[in-house]
């Protein structure tokens, strides 16, 4: 089994989970192994499980061609 990342902020913690969910989708089902991994990153970075299953719902209920990663929206700056 891999170790679920641990991020710098919840932040990032919730952007990177939201993108899991888009990229679990991918092939029209979120299975039950990717979400448990999901909800274990969601644990290792203190985000409650609450609050995964709610963005799930949000995300389940939007239109396919609406969803975009939140990678996307990420600027770096040094």
């Amino acid at each position: 089994t891999q170790e679920p990342p641990v991020f710098s902020s919840r932040e990032i913690a919730e952007k990177f989970l939201k993108d899991g969910l888009v990229l679990a989708a991918s092939d029209s089902s979120i299975h039950p192994h990717e979400e448990a991994w999901l909800l274990s990153v969601a644990s290792s970075n203190g985000i409650e499980k609450e609050w995964l299953l709610n963005e799930k719902k949000i995300f389940l209920q939007k239109e396919k061609d609406k969803l975009h990663l939140e990678a996307d929206n990420i600027k770096v700056k040094y």
